[in-house]
């Protein structure tokens, strides 16, 4: 046998520094063989130990020497598997030579491997030589005792000791210190991430409270509870965000915090609700809070002298039309027409914003002073619009009724009236007002009107003629069925004529006229009259009103002056019977007589047995009345009545109100401002009941003819403009 020697490794790749700081350890063989022709294999060693490597993927290497220290050539293979690779793989080494290759760890798994390298050779005394391999990759890299993830463990960073399941971990340092794989800046798991972090919610931040998993961004919000539930950063006092918190909860002054238009000094709107917080709701409503405003564009034109709602373009929903007899300065005056089909237009428009208009016939008709729709005048199942203009040809002044389908091509005018009411000469100023009645229940509308024999003012007597629905053409006022006149001079109830109602419930709706100037029981103590419905058409040729009418109501004393403006309502204490109103002008008060069979043929009652007594200032000058409206939805007609005073103000009164009270014991009452004239704000409003936002709830119309704002853009004011203010029931 050889003796294998020993080699010695004085290379410097063996040294511990150039083999990647490996453990080489020679390995001595002894070969006594004495046959010296044949090669002998020498190896620097027989085990390789590559250490542990921190991460799959990172790679070791080291060298071993094999030596060929025999007489003839050696033939060396060499074989191992993976992780382990080497630089040679067959290889002839002559006699006395040596080879230094590197053999590679590359693990691709966690944890421990281990494999054999065997050299192969023609040595016949040891034809292979096994070499154990060995190495290692880190799995608790850190010595925190947690196994890095990828070798099965749950510790999400085996670089650092300190972070390992369980851990504690300080929220907002980025770090997941307990490795929950939680968010680090969510600490409430609400799956938002603090505001501090990010502010933005479209990005999944602004969490205001990221201790409470319940607050996040559009979170659930329970008002004035203190908490920001959905971190909207609002006062939690402050529902409607108007700044003012609730004085309900004691965090404010705001006693509406569900309606941002409520709060503090706030405009008060007719809207049912107390907007400004002090008082009552809808006390001194303003006119600037109406929904809509129109105005005139020039001064003097008078829009608004009059006013009139119904279906005139025939969609089903209720259109506005106006008077304006001035019509920027004309004496011709013109009505303006704004219909539904058309939309209406928005708030603050002017009146070239109208659907239609049409004007005059002459230079000085006065076209406007009064206006009317009815369901149907002549009988042909058409409704009308009824103007009137009182001046006309030297002031004889006139009506005319016009089909409304004439007027919903916007092509119709004075000239399509179908019926026309003139004046018999000069003076008679027919179309100052006029109003409605169905007196004989035929179903067809009677005109009702007053003119006047001498003067357009209240020093003369005042005289009111009927035309029964039914009639057509050019009818002069001689020629109508009835006319009446008071009893003395003076009289103004003109101003106010109000429509017909069945005030005893016979089914014939009845027409009430005051006379502040007759002579019941003492000196202009004023009477109150019914004319009572019935069958058969009523004739009379300028006779007194007295002498046909039932007096029904008169004054106690003299200059009581009851009757100053009289009328009838619909319904409002829902009786099914109409009402009847009047004014106690030496004691400035509105009376209402609830309707009753027993009215008819009753006698008349004195003023003070009146069923509701209102009691105003005796300097308060009456304007109109009208049950147009249900403010309070309680299913009755509320009572709008204008009176002359501060600017003009119009109150609003329960339709079922009883008993006596006081002027400021109302259900709304709305003021004319600084820009609306000094008495002309409440003059005139429509008879009818009118949806114009056709939503099905009633809306209220108040005209100022005597608006003087600065409608023209030059600086100043523009007297009598004119506006219209519409106060619909979407805002209530």
């Amino acid at each position: 046998m050889r003796s294998l020697r020993v080699l010695a490794l004085a290379l410097p790749c063996l040294a511990m520094a150039a083999c990647g700081d490996k453990d080489v350890t020679p390995i001595p063989t002894d070969d006594t063989d004495d046959d010296q022709l044949l090669p002998n294999l020498v190896i620097s060693a027989r085990a390789l130990d590559f250490g542990v490597l921190e991460d799959v993927g990172d790679s070791a290497q080291t060298q071993i020497v094999v030596e060929n220290t025999g007489v003839g050539d050696l033939n060396l293979t060499v074989t191992l598997s993976a992780p382990f690779s080497a630089t040679q793989s067959n290889v002839v080494l002559t006699p006395q030579s040596s080879l230094q290759f590197t053999v590679y760890y590359t693990p691709t798994e966690y944890g421990e491997a281990a494999t054999t390298m065997v050299l192969g050779s023609n040595d016949p005394d040891e034809p292979e030589i096994a070499v154990t391999l060995t190495g290692a990759v880190a799995t608790d890299a850190d010595g925190d005792g947690f196994l890095r993830i990828e070798a099965g463990g749950d510790d999400c960073d085996d670089d650092n000791a300190d972070i390992y399941p369980g851990a504690v971990d300080e929220y907002y340092d980025n770090i997941d210190a307990n490795c929950d794989g939680l968010s680090d800046w969510d600490q409430d798991q609400d799956g938002w991430i603090a505001k501090a972090k990010e502010s933005n919610p479209d990005k999944g931040g602004g969490d205001c409270n990221d201790l409470n998993a319940d607050i996040y961004p559009g979170g659930p919000d329970v008002w004035y509870d203190g908490v920001d539930g959905d971190c909207a950063g609002d006062n939690d006092y402050d529902q409607d965000g108007d700044t003012y918190g609730s004085k309900a909860y004691g965090k404010g002054s705001d006693c509406d915090d569900s309606d941002a238009d409520a709060y503090p000094d706030a405009l008060e709107r007719l809207n049912g609700k107390l907007d400004n917080c002090n008082g009552a709701a809808d006390q001194d409503v303003a006119t600037s809070s109406a929904t809509t405003r129109y105005n005139a564009k020039t001064s003097a034109t008078f829009f608004g002298y009059s006013a009139a709602v119904g279906d005139i373009d025939g969609d089903g929903k209720d259109d506005l039309a106006v008077g304006a007899r001035g019509n920027a300065g004309s004496a011709a005056g013109a009505v303006y027409l704004f219909m539904s089909k058309d939309g209406l237009p928005a708030d603050g428009s002017t009146v070239d914003k109208a659907s239609d208009s049409f004007v005059g016939l002459t230079s000085t008709e006065g076209l406007g002073t009064a206006l009317h729709y009815f369901d149907d005048f002549e009988g042909d199942g058409v409704a009308d619009l009824v103007v009137g203009g009182y001046y006309g040809a030297s002031y004889f002044g006139g009506l005319y009724l016009i089909d409304v389908d004439r007027l919903a091509g916007k092509t119709g005018g004075l000239g399509d009236a179908h019926t026309t009411v003139k004046g018999s000469s000069s003076g008679y100023y027919v179309g100052r007002s006029v109003s409605r009645a169905d007196l004989n229940a035929d179903g067809l509308d009677d005109l009702l009107f007053d003119y006047s024999a001498t003067s357009s003012t209240g020093s003369n007597k005042s005289y009111i003629g009927l035309l029964y629905g039914g009639n057509s053409g050019t009818i002069p006022l001689v020629a109508v069925e009835a006319r009446w006149t008071t009893e003395s001079n003076g009289t103004a109830a003109y101003e106010a004529l109000s429509d017909g109602a069945d005030l005893d419930g016979d089914g014939y709706e009845d027409w009430v006229f005051g006379d502040i100037n007759a002579d019941k029981t003492a000196t202009n103590d004023g009477e109150v009259y019914v004319l009572w419905g019935k069958a058969s058409e009523y004739s009379a040729a300028a006779t007194t009103f007295k002498s046909t009418a039932e007096s029904v109501v008169t004054g106690e004393a003299s200059s009581d002056y009851v009757g100053t403006i009289a009328g009838a309502l619909p319904d409002t204490d829902g009786d099914g019977k109409g009402e009847l109103f009047f004014w106690h002008g030496a004691d400035g008060d509105l009376s209402i007589v609830r309707g009753s069979a027993a009215m008819k043929g009753g006698g008349a009652i004195l003023a003070s047995e009146a069923d509701t007594l209102i009691d105003f200032s005796t300097s308060a000058k009456p304007t109109v009345a009208r049950a147009t409206a249900d403010l309070d939805s309680d299913g009755l007609l509320d009572i709008f009545f204008g009176v002359e005073s501060s600017g003009g103000r119009v109150y609003v009164f329960p339709g079922d109100i009883s008993g006596a009270i006081e002027d400021d014991d109302v259900l709304a009452s709305v003021k004319g401002s600084s820009t609306d004239g000094s008495v002309y704000f409440s003059h005139a409003m429509p008879h009818r009941q009118a949806d114009l936002d056709n939503d099905g709830l009633l809306d209220v119309v108040l005209t100022d003819y005597g608006y003087n704002a600065d409608v023209d853009g030059n600086g100043s004011a523009d007297t009598n403009a004119g506006a219209v203010y519409m106060f619909l029931s979407s805002d209530r």
